[in-house]
Order: structure tokens, then sequence, then C-alpha cells
């Protein structure tokens, strides 16, 4: 997982990024005591995701507009 993160972070500072971010649930002790760890703080968000027939929907949306 270390070395992961820290390619994420690698990259990012390559191509004048500052930071990364990543979500965890909240029950995922173990996760978030690494993250913690790593420096990492966390921030009260609340998180979306489109998948399934809501995901094509939006895909649609932006092919109907020649979004690229």
């Amino acid at each position: 997982a270390l070395a992961l993160l820290a390619e994420v972070a690698r990259r990012a500072k390559a191509e004048g990024g500052c930071f990364v971010w990543w979500t965890a649930r909240p029950e995922n002790t173990a996760a978030n005591a690494f993250y913690t760890a790593l420096g990492g703080y966390q921030e009260p968000v609340i998180a979306h995701a489109v998948f399934d027939d809501a995901f094509d929907r939006l895909v649609a949306a932006a092919e109907a507009r020649g979004t690229v």
C-alpha cells in the first residue's frame, strides 16, 4: 500500500500537483490508521458515486454534447 500511494504522490507532483486525496470507509480502521500514520488527516465529506444505469446515462449525456 505504501508503494502504491508513494507512486501516486510522485506522479501527482510530476504533473504539478501538491496533494493526493483518497477515501476510506469509516469502519475500515486498519486503513484509516495506516493513512493517519502517513501524515494524512481525516476530512469530513459526503462521497457520491454513479454506477450501472446512472453511470451509463451520465456517459450518454456527455456523448450527446460531444464532450471530449
